[in-house]
């Protein structure tokens, strides 16, 4: 092999083992032990040095994946190879797949054009490893095959075959692998396929679709090593853009948010803000708001160059108020009032800025109902322009809020602006009595006048419908951001009986759902009109359409929220669990993904704490019914970890129900249909083990965490256990113990109880099957251990005696033994003479023949003698 500096051929045995040694310490020496063949050298011995060189390649062949010399000897074999026989690909070995692949991946890239049989015959035989079994193989395939992308045409391409790209497309969306060793790090098939494919418009719907992976480092990935390759945010359109920076933005982890936003601020090139929200769709966007906010957060120098002097409010854009808007937020956010006083216009100039935006989306509302009564179509450019209106009304209204209100001129001239809506109501009014009036004299007329006059009526009440619904999306614009109340408030008066109370009266389905919104914003802000307006609500809850329905219950949670829930008492009787299982239990999946929602707040907000609740949440959540419901899976996925991790209350509360959630979903997965999935009584008794971890309560206030929780839940598995007959269920509840917190210190009593049930198993309720004997093994081992001076001395005479734990002991003294399980439990006579223990020991007494156990079965291992389970569970002749 050229390019090796070695010395005359009959010495080559013993030059290259040297080499191969120092190359496998580190890096640095590859150089020096390789060197580029010179023009013109003629090659001598090849044949023996060939042979030399796979002795030395053999010996690494066979090194399992993750020895860090191994893979520095491939890297340096790699240099002068120029590649390797596709034979190594198909061993049946996994560690020789892996080490042929993983030169090829290493060198593949510099050996510029290939024969076309040579080039054929690499691709079929990558793709077939890329496919393979072992991670660690189908990393170092999908490396090599990124290198063969570009050069692969559609002739090379047989019909019906996946082409590279779609392989590597497959393995970015759907390779389920775990970590595996590359380049000396740590990475997944995934990360790998997502760093070697090449962003393109083919490619990147795949490619965002990874913000959304199950791996914290391959979403990060997209945000620092995908996206910032494009050569601007314009190469993707908005509709792919805004998920991936809603999804980036928005991400659970710091580091995935935060390579995110750097991502997002670079996109603004010269510091200017504008044309960065240009290329953006400010006035329909959900993620915008979020975007801007963190390139003020990521980039601070941006916020000197938003200058918000008197050249900027000359003229207005729906980018400007939106820049605006964001702006004056984020100042309020971290109190920069020198910086928010500078920039905020005077109220007087911003309420004439409002009223000329008002009367040209005034202007435009009107020109396009006129084409719409000349039987025209709408003109889509005032369309359009009549968005960008309303965006900036409302943009310029939320500014508003934030004004100094201390120029009277200015004060009036904005309250002024509040009977608009009413002036349009009267107008809507008007034409809709008028329309009315003209019907009821249309009547006697012939027939030619009655149907031109008809469709004359008929367009009033189109246009007062319009009028009407527009009125009352300003006033739900407005409602939402007030705080004062109703009825003391001027600019509200005869919003109601004019309004609002005429529209949830009308047929018109939308007008009556706008009107409940708005009656709903009316009662946040006022309780005497929540009063009045809940059994409306009620009604609608109990007979109106599905969406309505939610709407009206949205309203009701919100009602609770704000004033509590003296809406539901009625005769000194609080209805408020009532009707809470009720929603709970409607058939519409929206429905009840609301009703979880809202009780999810008022659950975690500490307003209702019933435990009937809180356990038919929890079957909700785990139950195979709701399998298909994502909104309500989503919120009680969000809502059980922070409900239980910030209070142990909280997770005394799920103690309680502990046991009856474990018991009701056993028979519910015994009971389950075929075509039904759901998580495993295992899986749940984890799940439900994790909320009730005492070392996960966040402590605040110096208020500690109750480190006993998984003490009483321990009594309560034990209990339900010793009358449990099925196997499994057994076996469940036997390896939940050992995933219990035991604190240092504990109740005497509840420390004796254990001991007292673990006792009751040994003579009454001995286990049968070895893996629950193990599981049991390891518990009783934990409480021996951690609790010998309490347990010291304790047998049946001694637990007998006790007063506290005497109605206990009757319970678990009241049990028939079951001959046959304690027969089998019985441990041979051969252990039972090597150990020589009398079978009427106390507890305390079998201490140290536990600790024994425990030190033979390592931790995470089961305990394979049977003999020593035995003697410890079922040791007992009583």
């Amino acid at each position: 092999m050229p390019g090796l500096l070695l010395p005359q051929l009959p010495d080559l045995q013993a030059t290259l083992p040297p080499i191969f040694a120092q190359s496998q310490h580190n890096t640095a020496n590859h150089r020096k032990n390789t060197l580029p063949n010179g023009k013109g050298m003629k090659l001598t011995g090849e044949k023996a040095l060939n042979d030399a060189f796979s002795a030395m390649v053999d010996k690494i062949l066979e090194v399992k994946r993750g020895v860090v010399q191994a893979d520095r000897v491939v890297k340096f074999t790699a240099s002068p190879i120029a590649f390797l026989s596709e034979k190594g690909f198909e061993a049946k070995d996994k560690s020789v797949r892996h080490r042929c692949v993983q030169p090829v991946a290493l060198m593949i890239s510099s050996l510029g054009e290939l024969d076309e049989d040579v080039f054929m015959t690499l691709r079929e035989a990558l793709l077939e490893r890329a496919r393979g079994k072992e991670p660690a193989v189908r990393v170092q395939a999908v490396v090599a095959l990124s290198k063969i992308m570009a050069g692969e045409t559609d002739e090379d391409v047989a019909d019906g075959e996946q082409s590279v790209q779609d392989v590597m497309l497959d393995v970015v969306r759907h390779d389920p692998s775990a970590y595996v060793l590359l380049n000396f790090e740590w990475s997944e098939v995934r990360r790998a396929a997502l760093l070697n494919t090449p962003a393109s418009p083919t490619t990147l719907p795949d490619l965002l679709s990874r913000t959304r992976d199950t791996d914290t480092t391959v979403r990060r990935l997209v945000y620092t090593a995908v996206l910032p390759t494009l050569p601007n945010p314009k190469v993707m359109s908005i509709a792919r853009r805004e998920p991936a920076i809603r999804n980036g933005l928005g991400d659970r982890e710091e580091s995935v948010r935060r390579a995110a936003g750097k991502m997002v601020a670079s996109w603004v090139e010269n510091q200017v803000l504008l044309e960065f929200l240009r290329t953006a769709d400010v006035v329909s966007s959900k993620v915008d708001e979020d975007a801007l906010l963190s390139i003020f957060v990521t980039r601070p120098e941006l916020l000197d160059a938003a200058e918000l002097d008197d050249a900027f409010w000359s003229s207005i854009s729906p980018e400007k108020a939106f820049l605006a808007r964001v702006f004056v937020h984020h100042c309020l956010s971290m109190k920069d009032t020198g910086r928010l006083e500078s920039s905020l216009p005077v109220v007087t100039a911003l309420a004439f800025r409002i009223q000329s935006t008002y009367n040209k989306l005034l202007d435009i509302t009107l020109g396009q109902e006129s084409l719409i009564a000349q039987g025209k179509e709408p003109d889509p450019t005032q369309e359009a322009a009549k968005d960008d209106q309303a965006f900036m009304l409302s943009e310029l209204c939320k500014l508003a809020v934030n004004l100094d209100y201390a120029d009277e001129i200015g004060r009036r001239k904005m309250i002024s602006l509040g009977d608009y809506s009413r002036a349009g109501s009267e107008e809507a009014s008007e034409i809709s009595r008028g329309s009315r009036r003209s019907r009821g004299r249309s009547r006697s007329r012939d027939r030619k006048v009655t149907k031109k006059s008809a469709e004359e009526e008929e367009m009033e009440l189109e246009r007062a419908a319009f009028i009407d619904m527009r009125c009352l999306e300003l006033c739900a614009a407005m409602l939402g951001r007030v705080n004062s109340n109703l009825h003391e408030n001027s600019a509200f008066q005869g919003l109601l009986p004019e309004l609002i109370v005429p529209a949830i009266r009308s047929k018109d389905p939308a007008l009556r759902e706008q009107g409940l919104t708005c009656i709903g914003l009316c009662s946040l802000i006022d309780k005497g009109t929540a009063k009045e307006s809940f059994g409306l609500f009620m009604n609608q809850v109990q007979t109106a359409a599905e969406d309505t329905k939610c709407k009206a219950l949205k309203a009701i949670f919100d009602m609770v929220m704000v004033h509590g829930t003296d809406f539901f008492v009625s005769n000194e009787e609080n209805r408020t669990n009532d009707f809470l299982l009720w929603v709970l239990g409607d058939e519409s999946p929206d429905v009840q993904a609301v009703a979880c929602e809202g009780i999810a707040k008022l659950m975690r907000s500490g307003m209702i704490s019933d435990e009937t609740i809180l356990q038919s949440l929890v079957l909700m959540y785990l139950s195979p019914e709701t399998s298909d419901n994502q909104a309500l899976r989503q919120c009680l996925s969000y809502f059980f970890p922070v409900y239980c991790y910030s209070s142990s209350l909280n997770q005394r509360k799920i103690q309680h129900i502990f046991v009856p959630v474990m018991e009701a979903l056993t028979q519910v997965h015994q009971d389950l249909e075929e075509d039904q999935e759901m998580i495993s009584p295992s899986q749940i008794g984890m799940q439900l083990v994790d909320w009730t971890e005492p070392k996960k309560v966040v402590e605040v206030n110096d208020v500690k965490a109750d480190h006993s929780i998984h003490i009483d839940v321990a009594i309560e598995l034990l209990k339900y256990l010793l009358n449990a007959t099925d196997k499994d269920e057994r076996k469940t509840i036997c390896q939940l113990l050992s995933k219990l917190h035991l604190p240092e210190h504990a109740d005497d009593d509840k420390v004796k109880s254990l001991g007292l049930l673990i006792w009751g198993f040994k003579t009454r309720r001995p286990v049968k099957d070895t893996a629950s004997r193990n599981a049991l093994v390891r518990f009783q081992s934990a409480i021996n251990k951690k609790y010998s001076e309490q347990l010291a001395g304790m047998d049946e005479a001694a637990y007998r005696e006790l007063k506290s734990l005497k109605e206990l002991f009757d319970d678990v003294f009241s049990l028939v033994p079951d001959d046959d399980e304690e027969e089998e439990a019985t441990p041979k006579p051969k252990a039972r003479a090597a150990r020589g223990k009398d079978a009427r020991s106390s507890l305390a007494s079998e201490v140290d023949e536990e600790d024994e156990a425990e030190e033979a079965a390592s931790v995470g291992d089961e305990v394979d003698d049977e003999d020593e389970v035995d003697s410890i569970l079922g040791d007992d002749d009583e």
